[in-house]
């Protein structure tokens, strides 16, 4: 599942930022994942090769397709229901602006919502993603990289007889979720919006222009498409008739599915659509049913009370490939489990708009330094550095992965990825890390509080890392396992200072090396998410990759970066794990989802392309 420097996405982005021009090349089907060979104890499961590096292309202007009317939809029946389970659907909306996190990408990824572009997979398999047309037919950049066009298909229609698609559908879906346009947004995407976008306009009925405050170079494969995170498209007439309130629980979007009901912590119902523009499903009804327990997911697949299931234990992973069952690794998705060091905020002023920043919280937290104190800051880097260096990465990975896995030391960069050094590996010296520990001037240990979840695979890593620090540190380890919804407000807040596992929003394998680093872990995003620490440097990394245009620099300035992270140890990684999403083939005839680094859903997207066995 690692891959980064597919070359179809690398030339985008370049030729984005050299020539200045960026049309949508036409779409195509993922390619087939190579075998990846796993620990010896465990079953092989199929994971998508590197591709290969791409050379730096050179610009070459492209024109801009007049747009056309959507194509004809092929003539399908739509039968049969569809059961998936998965788990932690959060609250839904129908409202851009109410639509949380999770939210925000479920109503997209279960295919009610579509959005600007698309992705499929390039030559190196799912993970070297290249942008497709989906909403949009085209775009392209100013040459002053201040502004991008979007030409929009005609003919797109909306669910529940809301009309036809408009760019003013566009500029409302992205000025209602973003927090510089509408200040008390909670979108999923509204901080992360917020610093790039600075809003959206209709110049004509089918082309949306959207004003940067900074470009992207990783747009649009980032927050325009279904390969990350994004904003689905919404009817601002639906808007208008219904207003802010009225909206919450009508969901009108243009995708193959219109999603009729979705409730918190229960169930998402959808039916399918039988002339949509793009696809018509082969199923008629999909259930995606919020199951808690990984044990009654698991149940519900072998008995075919559902024939999708997600986020499995990895033991059950393996057993179900021992009876028939398959695993679907066409996404590429991964995450890179780290422990993050929430409490360091360093960051003084926003980098943006040189407002003063209030850190709500003390300095009174072993792992947290003062960045007024040069001897706060050092001690805390030493307590960092012991609890990483007493982390079993290859013990975890075995038991909790099953070996399926991989080792991981930094968080944002895989062992197996272009750009790894082996200077940036952490030992596991417990005997170093207790004298680290007595230098910081705890010779007896401490007590601590890690946010883990209710469920997934972090409250497992949790347990793992619980006996070390205690029998080898004398560091007193708490779990906690509420919901994320009640862990969120802190890292909104920059108040929290409680630790906790998670890969972040970057913590990606899949995501190209080359992105520029440094947006999580800057104060750019104040306002919005944020991973429990900011640093002035992180924010200085990301202006100075963001701005460059040549790819080896780009690299360079990413070990500079990774230097730095080693050094700080603010989010050791611990292990790499693989979304295996598990199916029966002979009730699931066909699935072929598109690449995605999005784990909302378990990593389930595309249902309009499943083929239910008759």
């Amino acid at each position: 599942m690692i891959n980064r420097l597919g070359s179809p996405y690398l030339a985008l982005g370049l030729v984005a930022l050299l020539a200045l021009v960026v049309a949508a090349a036409c779409g195509g089907e993922e390619a087939t994942p190579a075998p990846q060979p796993t620990a010896t104890s465990a079953p092989a499961v199929a994971t998508p090769t590197r591709a290969p590096a791409a050379p730096t292309p050179t610009p070459l202007p492209v024109a801009a397709p007049t747009p056309t009317k959507a194509p004809a939809a092929a003539i399908v029946k739509p039968t049969g229901v569809l059961t998936v389970a998965t788990w932690n659907l959060i609250a839904g909306s129908g409202t851009p602006r109410f639509c949380t996190p999770t939210c925000a990408e479920n109503v997209y990824l279960s295919s009610a919502f579509e959005t600007l572009t698309y992705v499929v997979a390039g030559p190196g398999g799912p993970l070297d993603p290249k942008d497709a047309p989906m909403l949009a037919e085209s775009w392209k950049v100013s040459p002053d990289l201040k502004t991008m066009d979007f030409k929009l298909r005609k003919g797109v229609q909306f669910h529940k007889g809301y009309g036809e698609m408009t760019a003013q559908d566009v500029a409302f879906s992205y000025n209602d979720a973003n927090a510089a346009t509408t200040p008390d947004s909670i979108h999923g995407q509204a901080g992360d919006f917020a610093p790039l976008i600075t809003n959206v306009e209709a110049l004509d009925p089918y082309t949306a222009r959207f004003n940067f405050r900074m470009f992207y170079t990783a747009m649009p494969l980032r927050y325009m498409g279904p390969f990350y995170q994004t904003a689905g498209i919404v009817s601002k007439k639906a808007f208008d008739q219904l207003g802010v309130e009225g909206m919450r629980d009508v969901y009108v979007g243009t995708g193959p599915f219109d999603l009729l009901e979705y409730r918190k912590s229960e169930r998402m119902i959808l039916e399918a659509v039988n002339d949509h523009w793009r696809k018509v499903p082969a199923v008629k009804t999909v259930r995606i049913l919020d199951i808690p327990e990984a044990s009654s997911r698991v149940a519900m697949l072998e008995t075919g009370e559902a024939q999708i299931a997600g986020e499995l234990p990895y033991k059950d992973v393996v057993r179900l490939q021992g009876k028939g069952f398959k695993g679907q690794l066409d996404t590429g998705l991964g995450w890179e489990v780290a422990m993050y060091f929430s409490g360091n905020y360093w960051e003084k002023t926003h980098p943006q708009t040189g407002k003063a920043l209030v850190v709500n919280q003390s300095y009174s937290k072993p792992w947290v330094g003062n960045p007024d104190d040069p001897a706060s800051m050092e001690r805390a880097r030493k307590v960092r550095w012991a609890l990483a260096m007493t982390i079993d990465r290859e013990g975890i990975n075995k038991s909790v992965v099953e070996g399926l896995g991989k080792v991981s030391y930094l968080n944002q960069i895989s062992i197996a990825q272009e750009g790894w050094k082996d200077k940036w590996k952490i030992p596991y010296d417990p005997e170093k890390a207790r004298q680290l520990l007595k230098e910081a001037g705890y010779p007896n240990g401490f007590e601590m509080t890690v946010w883990v979840g209710p469920g997934g695979i972090q409250p497992e890593v949790g347990d793992a890392l619980v006996g070390p620090w205690q029998s080898e540190l004398k560091v007193t380890t708490s779990l906690e396992r509420v919901v994320y919804s009640k862990y969120r407000p802190g890292l909104v807040q920059r108040q929290t200072d409680v630790p906790w596992l998670t890969p972040g929003d970057e913590g990606k394998p899949g995501f190209p090396v080359h992105w520029p680093k440094g947006f999580q872990g800057s104060a750019l995003t104040t306002g919005g998410w944020g991973p429990g620490f900011e640093s002035p440097f992180y924010t200085e990394m990301f202006f100075r990759m963001n701005k460059e245009l040549d790819v080896a620099k780009r690299l360079a300035m990413g070990e500079e970066y990774f230097d730095y992270v080693y050094n700080e140890m603010l989010q050791p990684g611990i292990v790499e794990a693989p979304f295996i999403p598990m199916y029966n083939p002979k009730k699931v005839l066909q699935w072929t989802p598109h690449p995605s680094q999005n784990s909302n859903l378990s990593g389930i997207n595309a249902l309009e392309t499943v083929v239910l066995a008759p």
